[in-house]
C-alpha cells in the first residue's frame, strides 16, 4: 500500500511505497522513493501500462479495426506501441495472423497474406490461376494449393502440349 507524505517528509532514496503523479501526462502510481531518484520515470509514459491516452484504440484506430477478437483484452487495454505479439485479422482478405503491436504501429507492417508472404486459400496458385496450374509439374513437394501465386521460388512446370519439364517462378 502506498504511502501519502507531503514531499518535504521524504528522505531521498527512501524505501517507503510512495503515491506520484506524472506532470506530462497526469498518470498516478506509486513507487518507493529509492526507485525515483534511480531515474524510473511515469510507467504510462515509458508505455509499460494502459491508460486512456496511450492505448491502441485512441492512438492508432485503424489498426483497432484488424484487432482479432481472439485476443484476451480488448484494444483499449493494450499499450499502443508494446511489444507483446497479438492476433490481428486483415480488413481486406481476413488473414489472421499473430505480430508484435510496435511492428504495425511503428514499421507499418500489414497483413502477409496480402503481401503474398503466407498461402492461404484465396491467394494460392490453384485458386488464383486454375489454367496454369495443370501445368505444375507433380515433381514438386508442394501442390498447386500450397504455394502462393506471385511466389518467386522457382518450380517444376510440365508443358501440356509437348511434356516438356522447366523450372520457374509463378511469378
Amino acid at each position: 500500500e502506498a504511502t501519502e507524505l507531503p514531499a518535504d517528509q521524504v528522505i531521498a532514496g527512501s524505501v517507503i511505497s510512495l503515491w506520484w503523479k506524472c506532470l506530462p501526462c497526469g498518470h498516478e502510481w506509486h513507487a518507493v522513493g529509492g526507485s525515483r531518484i534511480r531515474g524510473s520515470g511515469c510507467p504510462a509514459c515509458a508505455g509499460r501500462v494502459v491508460t486512456k491516452k496511450n492505448n491502441l484504440a485512441v492512438n492508432y484506430p485503424e489498426l483497432a479495426r484488424e484487432y482479432s477478437p481472439r485476443n484476451s483484452v480488448p484494444a483499449h487495454e493494450v499499450v499502443a506501441g508494446t511489444h507483446q505479439k497479438l492476433w490481428w485479422k486483415c480488413s481486406r482478405c481476413d488473414h489472421e495472423w499473430r505480430a508484435a503491436c510496435d511492428s504495425r504501429s511503428k514499421q507499418g507492417t500489414g497483413c502477409p497474406a496480402c503481401a503474398g508472404q503466407v498461402v492461404t486459400d484465396k491467394n494460392n496458385l490453384a485458386v488464383r490461376y486454375p489454367e496454369l496450374a495443370k501445368e505444375y509439374s507433380v515433381k514438386n513437394e508442394l501442390l498447386p494449393s500450397q504455394i502462393v501465386a506471385g511466389s518467386h521460388k522457382k518450380v517444376f512446370w510440365r508443358c501440356s502440349s509437348c511434356s516438356h519439364e522447366w523450372r520457374a517462378s509463378p511469378d
